[in-house]
């Protein structure tokens, strides 16, 4: 499907009858929208001279913005999906980093920074149960390239 130029926001109000009307100005009928307020634009520049013209068009239309809707919002939803099973994938590698007794603190501070670089100083400690001052000095060491303990 043809992507529009339309925001989700809009599509979501285009989508829906109640924000599309048809005038007739004494000549013809005009296809209207609203999108901002109570605003009234014209949203076809086509103009009809009987009524079920665009009455039809609305229809079609609407069903058109609401499968584009639909569209969009289910690969937003696949891509935070994708994003979660990967965080919950790192968070259970950083679990079994910090269960295992033979890698150095320093090592493990180290392994969570690069798995979750989002991950906070105090969220760091709280997850290996140390202090805070100790994660910034492992942090520090790391910066530098120190080696020693």
């Amino acid at each position: 499907m043809t992507r529009t130029n339309w925001s989700d926001r809009d599509l979501q109000k285009l989508s829906q009858y109640r924000n599309h009307r048809i005038i007739f100005d004494g000549f013809n009928y005009i296809w209207q929208h609203r999108l901002k307020g109570n605003k009234w634009e014209t949203h076809s520049i086509d103009c009809y001279p009987e009524p079920l013209r665009p009455l039809h068009e609305i229809h079609y239309w609407t069903s058109k913005y609401r499968k584009e809707l639909s569209e969009r919002q289910s690969k937003q939803d696949s891509i935070y999906y994708r994003e979660m099973k990967l965080y919950l994938y790192r968070i259970n590698k950083v679990k079994r980093l910090r269960d295992n007794r033979k890698i150095k603190t320093r090592d493990k501070v180290k392994v969570i920074m690069n798995l979750i670089p989002e991950m906070s100083t105090a969220g760091i400690a709280e997850l290996l149960n140390i202090s805070r001052q100790m994660v910034h000095r492992h942090q520090a060491e790391i910066s530098r390239g120190n080696t020693s303990n």
